[in-house]
């Protein structure tokens, strides 16, 4: 049993973020190319893609059931707590996906409808979740989280983004025709706007983050995390 409330948040987010910028780093362009992610067979045409978005997933879903492990409202909001304080470490780290990946599981009703937890949920924690909640937010686009993107480019700090955006843009771009039309030519303005699309996500890579792994045994669980599926969480709610 991990007992999450034992570990420093720095230490954890550290580790988080040094697993997610290995998963995020060996994406390659043509994963995107003809929204081959979105296919039945994307294990094998975008396997990347896949791995990050399943990552995003386990980790919302692992962070639900960390919380639901505990059975008293004020065990579970110690953790809602640590949780809160994860995501906020996170984004210290700029590491976009991770810190949206928990505010997720937090916003799940699943844990929102623990009123007698939430009760004891401290208001500097509220308040932060607030904040982060506000940097995640998915209106305009995801514009706070690009804002927060373009000053990490600025300043040449290295950053994990979130890859919906890119890939939903990269969707949309499909309804553009064929990347090479009926008369075989070559659709250059589609193909000149996806190449815009990467370009801006693969700016990530232009810093690396300089992690060395945890000694610490108890973090392989970051590694591979396999949380219960929703059914079993629902029922550990209850």
């Amino acid at each position: 049993f991990f007992n999450i409330l034992d570990y420093d948040s720095k230490d954890i987010a550290n580790e988080l973020t040094r697993i997610s910028y290995h998963i995020f780093s060996k994406i390659e362009p043509k994963e995107f190319f003809k929204g081959v992610f979105t296919k039945k067979n994307k294990n094998v045409t975008s396997p990347n893609i896949t791995e990050v978005a399943n990552r995003f997933n386990q980790l919302s879903f692992w962070s639900i059931e960390e919380i639901l492990c505990y059975d008293y409202g004020n065990d579970r909001a110690q953790v809602i707590e640590k949780f809160i304080d994860i995501a906020n470490e996170l984004i210290e780290l700029t590491n976009f996906t991770d810190s949206m990946s928990i505010v997720t599981g937090l916003g799940q009703m699943i844990v929102t409808g623990l009123e007698k937890s939430w009760k004891y949920v401290s208001k500097e924690s509220n308040k932060t979740l607030a904040n982060l909640k506000k940097i995640v937010n998915f209106q305009d686009n995801y514009k706070n989280m690009r804002d927060k993107i373009d000053e990490c480019l600025k300043n040449n700090k290295p950053y994990i983004p979130f890859v919906g955006p890119y890939n939903k843009r990269i969707c949309f771009l499909e309804e553009y025709g064929p990347y090479v039309k009926d008369n075989s030519l070559i659709n250059a303005d589609k193909i000149v706007l996806v190449q815009q699309i990467l370009d801006q996500l693969y700016k990530f890579k232009i810093r690396k983050y300089e992690f060395v792994r945890s000694t610490l045994k108890e973090f392989a669980i970051l590694q591979c995390l396999d949380p219960s599926p929703e059914e079993e969480l629902e029922k550990l709610a209850g």
